[in-house]
């Protein structure tokens, strides 16, 4: 017979060394992920396109009224009426038609409201005259200059904006 053993040791058997677990496939969770990644970044990308896009008329009119603004010789009542029109054409193109078409007491109103640009009723109304002093000029670029830069084109003021009854003056 046999010697039974005498340690608690003895009675293990040895030890087997598992394959090691591929870890490929990966799960089908992991494929879950990957494709909402994916799709989470082209939405993305496709909405800052969107928002390039829809904010590259705003940066274009920024552009126009520096190549006015950086002439080297003194601003004329021609270069003041090239950033009003620039101006114009801005709020055309997000305001509306309409917009565009105000002038006097409701153009400095909308200036006001949706350029964030302090601006008296009478400003614009220095466009028309034959000559302009020079703290006349430099107050009409500030207005026409910050209005460009500082008009409000989000699209919740824009929708809320026209949707709102605008009073005849």
């Amino acid at each position: 017979m046999p010697a039974a053993p005498t340690s608690p040791l003895d009675k293990l058997h040895d030890v087997i060394i598992v394959e090691q677990v591929s870890a490929w496939p990966p799960a089908p969770i992991w494929y879950l992920v990957a494709l909402l990644a994916i799709s989470s970044l082209i939405s993305l990308f496709i909405y800052l396109k969107k928002q390039h896009q829809y904010k590259s008329a705003k940066r274009e009119a920024i552009t126009l009224a520096n190549s006015v603004l950086q002439k080297n010789k003194p601003l004329t009542i021609s270069d003041l009426n090239q950033l009003q029109h620039i101006l114009k054409r801005l709020a055309k193109h997000y305001y509306g038609d309409k917009t565009a078409a105000f002038t006097g007491k409701r153009w400095s109103r909308f200036i006001a409201d949706n350029c964030n640009t302090a601006c008296e009723e009478n400003s614009f109304k220095l466009l028309y005259q034959a000559k302009l002093a020079d703290d006349e000029t430099r107050n009409l670029k500030l207005i026409l200059s910050n209005a460009i830069k500082k008009m409000n084109i989000k699209k919740s003021k824009i929708n809320s904006y026209k949707l709102q009854e605008v009073p005849h003056v």
